[in-house]
């Protein structure tokens, strides 16, 4: 047909610029079609050849079928050829905005090849400004070379030439290093040519590995390890030789002493708060890390724990355990809190401690106690322990978090940091949900305590400083710092003097009442300090007052009255699912009625409590909690015209009404132990004698009398 037969190519118009049309490549479909056009219509346009006549001469394959099935007229048409190329070989505007997106710099590519190629998938899908293209540009550089660049001055306001340029000096600067480095490293393996000389691509990807730093021990100068894992020792336990203590006594030289002792050992012991404090002391003698001290009590400290080292040193261990469980000690002091982490089978793993503040002294000892807790736990937990078993000397902290941690109890405590407590017990229970931990928490005596010896220094250290806090320090007015440091005089009075060391040591040893702070003070103050004394600092103690503001002893009372159905009380318990008023007489007899309610409502209990006075008489007096059903208007009616006294007990203490609450207890443990029916157990309680002996003192042979006056009140007001 007309219609299929391929036009002519006129010979002249090819050959008019003399161009012999296979130096145009031929094209496919598989090649990139914009790079295969625009060359070939370059090459054309510089030749003066018609690129319309050339186009069909140089299509096979699917190509040439796309350009084929285009109708006649649109043949003959550059721009309908180039229209249908382009839309059957060519990205279309998502896979080239893809493109565009993911282009980055290859290995070896140059920066305006690649500036040419971003720009070439830009111009598929539309094109973009020239601040989106700096902007592609810099993101697809290498890392090095981007943080260079956008770290530059005024990167921001340069333009994309500019941006080039940079690109191209800073890639240029890294491939010239790079070819240095793999030039002056040796051959790796025999590959190669011409005597084992490596290609362009492997002296472009070389690179030369850095030499690691030779590690040398300080306990036996040898390279290759550390004093932590010397075979001769590790520093200062497991054979190792004890430092010296330093010869020139400065902060610098004592924190460096004191870290070659402890600071690369897993177990210390009493080493490890020792050094704490020469360290504490060091910083409080001491103005800057050079200055040179000779102050005598930090010379007998060191001098101390280096003798007591050479006699027996704690330090020991490796860092090296694996496994699940563990036990975690915990204590605290005034001093410092310690914890001490423990495999099941009785190997110490790590030991810790942490010096107190000097303001910690405000800081309660079950706070501190419970802060030792938490650190335990965070200790066990970066060793990658599950089941945890915590052990503490402090019964308060004890039954904090194992009530939190059971749910058995809420936390009840009345201390002045209730706030700070309470969320240190949630940070122990949402420690142990959240790390689906297993924590079990046993209460263990102090002397048992491993963690009690990283809490305590020796008690000479800690007199000399009570001593030395006796004194004042005085200069005169024209002297310099050291002769303000050489004068020395005792305060201006003796018993402000012992009053204010009383109060040293209340503050040091966390508070505690009378006759522990009159122990300590009589063991590092004096042994002259009386009980009176003590007791007039501790009642003066802010502290103490704002934690427990009643200091004074309550006179205890009691329930009991002299005569018979004088004052009663009553009280609704309940027992196997129904409800009881109870109600017992506080005399001598404590005979007691229980009546069982329908429902424990202020009616049907005003009621029953009608029927026992017309029975037995009305008391004077009736001692009740603060149910709902007392505190009614109804029963308040019913109590104002029998002329009866109606008191509350306290909030929150059963023990107000404790009459008729131990009435409760008997009677329910006779019921579940004989098996029988409340009205029993009732009757056996009333017959039974009190003092186990005697018929007589049995609640049912006293006689309960009727008491006429208030009867009569009663038929007074309504008379029937």
């Amino acid at each position: 047909m007309a219609g299929d037969e391929v036009p002519s190519v006129s010979a002249s118009a090819v050959s008019a610029g003399a161009l012999d049309v296979r130096v145009i490549a031929e094209f496919d479909g598989t090649t990139d079609v914009v790079e295969w056009w625009t060359r070939a219509e370059l090459l054309c346009a510089h030749r003066g050849v018609d690129f319309g006549a050339v186009v069909p001469l140089r299509l096979t394959g699917g190509a040439f079928a796309v350009w084929a099935q285009l109708p006649v007229d649109h043949r003959a048409s550059l721009a309908a050829v180039k229209s249908a190329l382009f839309a059957a070989f060519a990205l279309d505007s998502f896979a080239a905005y893809d493109a565009f997106v993911t282009r980055r710099l290859q290995p070896g590519e140059s920066a305006d090849v690649y500036l040419a190629d971003l720009r070439r998938l830009a111009e598929l899908f539309g094109g973009v400004p020239d601040r989106t293209l700096s902007c592609a540009f810099v993101n697809g550089l290498p890392d090095a070379a981007r943080q260079v660049i956008r770290a530059g001055s005024r990167a921001e306001a340069l333009d994309l030439p500019s941006v080039v340029a940079r690109a191209r000096a800073v890639l240029s600067d890294d491939r010239v290093a790079t070819v240095a480095a793999a030039t002056a490293a040796p051959p790796r393996g025999g590959g190669g040519s011409r005597g084992g000389t490596q290609d362009a691509e492997a002296v472009m990807a070389a690179r030369v590995p850095r030499r690691p730093r030779s590690r040398r021990c300080w306990a036996c100068g040898r390279l290759g390890h550390l004093a932590a894992g010397c075979p001769q020792g590790n520093g200062t336990g497991s054979g190792a030789a004890v430092p010296d203590p330093p010869d020139r006594v400065t902060r610098r030289s004592v924190f460096a002493w004191c870290g070659r002792l402890v600071a690369h050992l897993p177990v210390c012991g009493w080493l490890r708060p020792a050094a704490a404090w020469v360290k504490r002391r060091a910083n409080a003698v001491t103005r800057g890390w050079d200055d040179v001290t000779t102050d005598a009590l930090l010379q007998s400290q060191i001098s101390h724990v280096h003798s007591r080292l050479l006699a027996a040193d704690p330090a020991r261990g490796q860092w090296c355990w694996t496994g699940d469980q563990a036990i975690v000690w915990t204590d605290a002091s005034s001093i410092a809190a310690g914890v001490v982490i423990e495999t099941p089978c009785g190997g110490v793993m790590e030991d810790a401690c942490w010096l107190r503040p000097g303001d910690a002294a405000a800081t309660h000892i079950n706070m501190a106690e419970l802060d030792a807790a938490v650190r335990g736990l965070n200790l066990a937990v970066a060793w990658g322990v599950t089941n945890i078993d915590l052990r503490t000397d402090s019964a308060t902290v004890h039954r904090w978090v194992d009530d939190a941690l059971s749910g058995r109890a809420r936390l009840r405590t009345r201390a002045a940091g209730e706030m700070l407590i309470r969320r240190r017990v949630d940070l122990i229970r949402q420690l142990a949900n959240e790390l689906e931990l297993k924590v079990t928490v046993t209460l263990v005596r102090s002397e048992e305590n491993l963690a009690d010896a990283l809490t305590r220094v020796p008690k000479e250290w800690l007199r000399d400083e009570c001593e030395e806090s006796k004194m004042s320090v005085t200069a005169d007015d024209g002297a310099g710092d050291s002769a303000a440091r050489g004068q020395v005089v005792v305060g201006a009075g003796a018993a402000d003097a012992v009053r204010s060391s009383v109060q040293s040591v209340h503050e040091r040893a966390g508070h505690p009442g009378v006759r522990r702070t009159l122990f300590f003070a009589r063991r590092d103050v004096s042994r002259d300090v009386t009980r009176a004394l003590v007791r007039a600092v501790v009642t003066t103690c802010d502290v103490c007052r704002s934690i427990d503001p009643a200091p004074v002893r309550w006179r205890h009372g009691s329930l009991e009255v002299a005569a018979v159905w004088e004052r009663v009380a009553m009280d609704v318990t309940h027992h196997q699912g129904r409800s009881y008023l109870t109600v017992i007489d506080c005399g001598p007899t404590r005979f007691t009625v229980w009546r069982p309610l329908g429902r424990a409502d202020a009616v049907e209990v005003t009621d029953h409590l009608e029927q026992i006075f017309l029975e037995r008489g009305a008391p004077k007096e009736i001692l009740a909690d603060n149910d709902t059903v007392f505190r009614g208007r109804r029963l308040a009616s019913l109590v104002a015209r029998w002329g009866i006294a109606l008191r509350f007990r306290a909030v929150h203490e059963p023990g107000g009404n404790g009459v008729v609450e131990r009435c409760h207890r008997t009677v329910k443990v006779i019921a579940a132990r004989r098996r029988c029916a409340v009205s029993e157990a009732v009757h056996l309680y009333n017959v039974t004698p009190r003092d186990g002996r005697t018929a007589d003192t049995a609640p049912a042979a006293g006689d309960v009398p009727l008491r006429a006056h208030s009867v009569t009140s009663y038929r007074e007001q309504y008379p029937f």
